[in-house]
């Protein structure tokens, strides 16, 4: 998975700093990005963090913004230690594995931010290992770009998980969940949201706290789809947090908070296509710009693999 552009970035290992550049894999891919491989670090793994600047919206910069975590660590035949797992947390750029949602050797997870912001570098933290018990177990400060420093100037935002192997030509990309909300002007009293997840999974997403009568209009919205097997519910978080029940899943419950949780999944019987998408028209009641979870959870094993950051505007 080739990266357009590079941000260098600097990683600090017991006092030892050390600058970024473009590096291989053992197989002589190259992959921009910091590469972790000192014995110290308990797992090698490349992470990058790239802005993309897009120009001007409407007197607004428009930017795109894309962490990549690849797991490159091989193991070691002679040793016989084996190809590493590989776990982890990047709390500033929103999103992180759970316990079904390990990286394989030689696999990268993408998360791309486009938004019409103004950003700034800021160092932020990744936490990453080899179990997911052990989680947060290290932590290494990385240069990234958070998602804006005046939301004033926000009106659209697409967030995108993409997994996919970090050797060329063995495997596409693939989505595991896309949300799209745009307002299109400070002045349109509605904001639109796209919805897109991967066969097989159930989507968690996080509403802001809003007038009873908004959540009427999205049930109302959503009770629509129900003839093409799209099956919905929306409740308080901590009952929608009782459907993690594995230990390794305990960090959703405090995602979820207090607020409200739509989820979304297709029966299996309308489940024909490699995703299921949905689009909704919900009405805009203010100004703020609340920084909300979704968490996609596997529906055969009832357990959650990733979560990512998406951002409300206008609600």
């Amino acid at each position: 998975m080739r990266m357009q552009a590079c941000v260098a970035v600097g990683l600090t290992i017991a006092g030892v700093s050390t600058a970024a550049g473009p590096v291989r894999n053992a197989l002589g891919y190259p992959v921009d990005g910091e590469i972790h491989a000192r014995q110290s670090v308990p797992v090698r793994a490349i992470v990058s963090s790239v802005d993309n600047p897009k120009g001007l919206r409407d007197g607004a910069e428009e930017h795109e913004l894309v962490y990549q975590v690849c797991n490159v660590d091989q193991g070691d035949k002679q040793a016989g230690r084996p190809p590493g797992r590989l776990y982890f947390q990047w709390p500033a750029a929103g999103f992180r594995t759970s316990a079904l949602g390990e990286l394989p050797v030689e696999t990268c997870l993408v998360f791309v931010r486009r938004l019409t912001a103004r950003i700034r570098p800021e160092s932020k933290d990744i936490l990453y290992t080899k179990d997911p018990k052990a989680l947060p177990a290290t932590t290494y400060t990385m240069d990234s770009q958070p998602p804006w420093s005046k939301p004033e100037h926000y009106w659209n935002y697409v967030s995108q998980l993409v997994s996919g192997k970090l050797m060329l030509g063995m495997k596409e990309a693939q989505t595991e969940f896309q949300i799209s909300a745009v307002r299109k002007s400070p002045k349109d009293p509605i904001y639109y949201q796209h919805m897109n997840w991967r066969k097989g999974t159930q989507l968690y997403m996080v509403l802001p706290r809003t007038q009873p009568e908004v959540v009427a209009a999205l049930r109302s919205s959503l009770s629509r789809l129900e003839t093409q097997g799209y099956l919905f519910s929306i409740r308080p978080g901590p009952e929608a947090a009782r459907d993690f029940e594995s230990a390794d899943d305990a960090w959703v419950a405090a995602d979820f908070g207090q607020r409200d949780v739509l989820r979304l999944e297709r029966t299996d019987a309308w489940e024909k296509e490699a995703t299921s998408s949905v689009n909704l028209e919900l009405p805009v009641t203010g100004l703020d710009i609340v920084e909300l979870p979704a968490v996609q959870r596997d529906r055969t094993a009832g357990r959650a693999t990733y979560m990512g950051v998406y951002v409300a505007a206008g609600t």
